[in-house]
């Protein structure tokens, strides 16, 4: 017995068990909707697992297919960078006139 047909095999009891547990569960539960969620996308998973080649991170090809997302993307993470920098040296300046005052006081 092969290692593929091994997963196969644990896959398959996988998606069983997944559906006895979906069938349990409140229709509208987080559990349920993720249950679903992964059902749904099974095809894909079973892809991936049987060929190596496939990224499980479709955001490479999202990316390709949008670049004009991917620029935004990286233009809100500059802003966010700059302003997490900003707000570091606020706090550092607002430390060291705490620390003054301190050693003023003594």
């Amino acid at each position: 017995m092969s290692a593929g047909d091994t997963g196969r095999r644990v896959g398959d009891a996988l998606k069983t068990w997944l559906g006895e547990q979906l069938a349990k569960l409140p229709r509208n539960s987080e559990t349920a909707e993720a249950i679903r969620y992964g059902l749904n996308h099974w095809d894909g998973l079973v892809r991936f697992l049987d060929d190596g080649r496939i990224e499980i991170d479709t955001n490479t090809v999202e990316q390709q297919h949008s670049p004009h997302c991917a620029e935004q993307e990286e233009r809100a993470l500059r802003r966010q960078r700059r302003r997490r920098r900003q707000l570091g040296d606020h706090r550092l300046a607002h430390r060291d006139l705490q620390t003054q005052s301190r050693q003023s006081a003594h």
